[in-house]
C-alpha cells in the first residue's frame, strides 16, 4: 500500500518509509499486510519489519494509549503475565543473585513488584503515564516517564535489565540493545521477552486465516531466534541463550487454553531436547550477557 493509501486510512498518524532496522539494506520484500499497514522481509538478513510505519510522534501518541485503564482489566494484564513474571525472576535469581533491576517498559509495575518482594533492588521506566500512575501510586514503585534515551541512567548502574513484551513496539530495536548495554555493569544480564509470529502466519495464511497476528502497527518488526542473536552479538552481547519461558493467560477462554497448551508443550519439547528445538510462533524469552 502506498504512503498515501496509508494516510488516508490512517489519518491521524505521520508515516515514513525505513530501512531494515537491523542491517540497514533498503528495497524489503513485501511479504504481509495487515490492517493498511505492510511487513516486508529483509533480502540481507531476513528480519521482518514494517515500511512505511509511523513516525515518531505519532508512535508516542499511539503508545501512550495502548494500555488499559479499567481496575478489572489492569487486574487481568497482572493475572496474565504472573507465571512469565515468575519464570524470569527464577532467572535472574540463578543470574545475579539479588542485584539491581530495570524494567523497561514497566508498566503496571507488576513485576518490579514481585522483584521487590525477592530483594532486588527496581527501578521502572514507560511512556504511558497511566500505567506508571499505578505503579507509582499504588505499587509505591519507583519509576520515571520516559525512554533511555531521554533517562539519566548512569552507565553500569544495573545487574539487569528486563524489557518484556517491549523490543518489538521499538522502532530501532539495535539501539535500545546499545542502550541497555551501556546501563549494564560488565557480565550484566539482559533479558527479553519477544512475539515470535512469522511462523504462525505462514501456517495460517494458505487456509485463508487472517487473525491479524502482528498488531500491526503496534508491533513494528518480529524477531526468529537468528535475527535476535544476530542483533545482540552486534551490541556486544555473549552467551546469548533463547528459550521460551513461560506463557501468558488471557482472560478470555478461547485464548487462555490455547495460550496454555501450546505453551506447555513448546516448554516441554524445549527441555527435552536441552533447548535445541523451540517450537516456532510460540513466544520466546532471551539472555545475554554483557563482556
Amino acid at each position: 500500500m502506498a504512503v498515501d493509501a496509508l494516510r488516508i486510512a490512517h489519518p491521524e498518524m505521520t508515516t515514513a518509509e525505513v530501512a531494515c532496522p537491523l542491517c540497514g539494506r533498503d528495497g524489503g520484500a513485501p511479504f504481509h499486510e495487515e490492517s493498511g499497514w505492510r511487513l516486508l522481509r529483509c533480502p540481507t538478513c531476513s528480519f521482518y519489519y514494517v515500511s512505511p510505519r509511523p513516525d515518531g510522534p505519532s508512535l508516542r501518541r499511539h503508545y501512550r494509549d495502548y494500555l488499559p485503564t479499567a481496575d478489572e482489566e489492569i487486574a487481568d494484564w497482572d493475572r496474565m503475565m504472573a507465571g512469565i513474571h515468575r519464570w524470569v525472576i527464577r532467572q535472574l535469581r540463578k543470574q545475579i543473585g539479588r542485584g539491581r533491576v530495570l524494567d523497561v517498559g514497566c508498566g503496571f509495575g507488576f513485576l518490579l513488584r514481585e522483584l521487590r518482594e525477592w530483594g532486588f533492588g527496581v527501578e521502572g521506566i514507560d511512556i504511558s503515564p497511566t500505567a506508571l500512575r499505578h505503579a507509582r501510586d499504588v505499587l509505591t514503585l519507583p519509576v520515571r516517564e520516559g525512554t533511555l534515551e531521554t533517562s539519566e541512567f548512569e552507565p553500569g548502574s544495573f545487574d539487569a535489565v528486563t524489557a518484556l513484551y517491549v523490543i518489538e513496539h521499538v522502532p530501532d530495536p539495535r539501539g535500545l540493545m546499545r542502550q541497555i548495554h551501556r546501563l549494564l555493569r560488565p557480565g550484566g544480564v539482559i533479558l527479553l521477552r519477544w512475539p515470535h509470529t512469522t511462523p504462525l502466519v505462514r501456517i495460517l495464511r494458505p487456509l485463508g486465516v487472517d487473525l491479524r497476528l502482528y498488531d500491526l502497527p503496534s508491533h513494528l518488526s518480529d524477531f526468529s531466534p537468528r535475527t535476535m542473536r544476530l542483533a545482540l552479538e552486534q551490541e556486544g552481547f555473549r552467551s546469548i541463550r533463547t528459550g521460551i519461558g513461560g506463557w501468558t493467560l488471557p482472560r478470555e477462554r478461547w485464548k487462555r487454553w490455547p495460550s496454555r497448551m501450546g505453551g506447555a508443550c513448546a516448554e516441554g519439547i524445549a527441555l527435552l531436547t536441552a533447548g535445541h528445538l523451540l517450537l516456532p510462533g510460540v513466544s520466546k524469552t532471551t539472555i545475554a550477557t554483557r563482556e
